[in-house]
């Protein structure tokens, strides 16, 4: 019995045992219940209260964090339990999802140790994740412009996204593999979480060290074609089309881009068929290709 704090209170403790003999114990995981209430009303990781332990529970996790949601109370909120945040630490996302996983993982030999550091490569829209060792779960949010879409990994216990607008969630649980989603359209990582059963796991983001434009693709094309763009630093980047008269026509992008890879996509549907010319500038770096329309 713990007491001491005002009514209703939402407190969490940690246990050990000590004697002179053994030592001390590890920290059990932590417990949480509301202040005047008879001990935590719920098993931690049960989020759905159902007195189960199981992936049911991971899936309303995973969703709460694809809705916004980052905090106990938005879990009560969403009508799930306090016992969302299986590790007591205040926050509801990934890390929590990887204790139960464990957990509901119990007595199967891992694959592999867990991984201490990791590396995020985004290569002309395919996103995948290098590890030395097992990662666990992996949540990251995107921001992207309209025309944005993202296809993600099947080899994983579970992985969903939801969009925001111009920002896009995803978790993804138990990856089996390194490639985690391909996407269409131009777009930046503003956050990414990646953990196992010892924590979060430091990411390094894969940088290219040279600027590129690929060939456009498909070429010829009807209407649409891209074009995949590396940029070892961010600066303002310029693409633009050019009819053979020497005329803008449109503009594809016109905005500064972070470093890393990038791939773009125009649309030609209001336009006749013909020849035409994309002009990328970005920084000191210009690269100019012909493409041919055809409808």
């Amino acid at each position: 019995l713990v007491y001491g704090f005002d009514m209703e209170a939402y407190v969490c403790g940690d246990v050990r045992a000590i004697s002179d003999e053994n030592g001390a114990s590890e920290w059990s995981t932590g417990a949480c219940a509301n202040a005047g209430v008879e001990g935590p009303s719920c098993t931690e990781g049960d989020a759905n209260n159902d007195t189960h332990v199981n992936v049911s529970d991971i899936v309303n996790i995973v969703n709460l964090i694809l809705s916004g949601g980052t905090s106990v109370d938005d879990a009560i909120a969403a009508g799930l339990t306090a016992c969302s945040d299986y590790n007591a630490d205040g926050n509801v996302n990934v890390s929590d999802i990887v204790n139960i996983v464990n957990l509901i993982l119990s007595g199967e030999a891992p694959l592999s140790s867990p991984a201490t550091s990791s590396t995020l490569i985004n290569k002309d829209g395919n996103v995948s994740l290098t590890a030395n060792g097992t990662v666990d779960a992996v949540q990251m949010t995107l921001n992207h412009g309209e025309d944005f879409a993202i296809e993600l990994t099947e080899d994983a216990m579970v992985a969903e996204y939801k969009n925001h607008g111009e920002k896009t969630i995803l978790v993804i649980v138990v990856p089996e593999g390194e490639h985690l989603f391909t996407a269409e359209g131009d777009f930046t990582i503003s956050e990414v979480i990646v953990a196992n059963m010892n924590g979060n796991i430091d990411v390094v983001m894969d940088i290219p060290t040279e600027f590129s434009v690929s060939d456009a693709y498909p070429n010829p094309f009807n209407p649409v074609t891209n074009l995949n763009l590396t940029l070892p630093s961010e600066v303002m980047v310029d693409v633009r089309v050019y009819s053979v008269t020497g005329q803008v026509v449109d503009v594809i992008t016109s905005r500064t881009m972070a470093a890393g890879y990038h791939t773009l996509a125009w649309d030609a549907a209001d336009l006749s068929s013909g020849m035409y010319f994309i002009r990328t500038e970005a920084g000191e770096n210009v690269s100019t290709q012909k493409v041919m329309l055809l409808k």
